[in-house]
């Protein structure tokens, strides 16, 4: 038997191709004499939908483009206002620090904590920017002990959430970041 959409050999006994779905045909095998291991069972294939519903894919991507295009916004206003510091140093971590606490809690409902684990990690490295930056102008932790904090904030909702939860962080983070 022979697939002719995938070009495969099938066993004798396959009458459906386990790649494609398309039946097989009686064709003779391209390797002769070659053993093939046991194929699995056919499942008709659902639509996309019904393993994603979309609220749970883009509440996230949407809440995080929010926050960046906020402080995008917050930054241009704190500059041309003369404000800058007290937006970098106290606003930008104040809304962070939200943004984390936001993600914990929503993370518990439908079981979307293992998608929440990303965004802990952003909103950490944005704290850790803003941190790093606040050390190098004011030769100390300055004033950037509240990005500071707001980023640990986000660490701990990661920690407390992969202690809970690791093998579905740890597939997530994986399989985002491609490992």
């Amino acid at each position: 038997m022979r697939c002719k959409e995938c070009r495969v050999d099938l066993g004798e006994n396959v009458k459906v191709c386990p790649l494609c779905g398309s039946a097989a045909t009686d064709e003779k095998p391209m390797i002769e004499n070659m053993k093939t291991a046991e194929y699995p069972e056919y499942g008709e294939l659902r639509p996309l939908k019904y393993y994603i519903q979309k609220n749970d894919v883009y509440f996230g991507k949407w809440m995080m483009v929010g926050i960046v295009a906020l402080s995008a916004v917050i930054l241009a206003v704190s500059e041309i206002f003369n404000f800058l510091d007290t937006a970098l140093y106290i606003v930008l971590p104040a809304i962070y620090a939200a943004a984390a606490i936001v993600y914990f809690l929503s993370s518990f409902k439908d079981k979307k904590h293992s998608r929440a684990a990303i965004y802990f990690i952003m909103l950490a490295l944005f704290d850790g920017v803003i941190t790093l930056v606040g050390y190098i102008t004011t030769k100390g932790i300055g004033q950037a002990y509240f990005a500071l904090g707001s980023g640990v904030v986000a660490l701990l909702s990661l920690m407390l959430l992969a202690t809970k939860y690791p093998r579905e962080i740890d597939d997530e983070l994986a399989g985002r970041l491609h490992r």
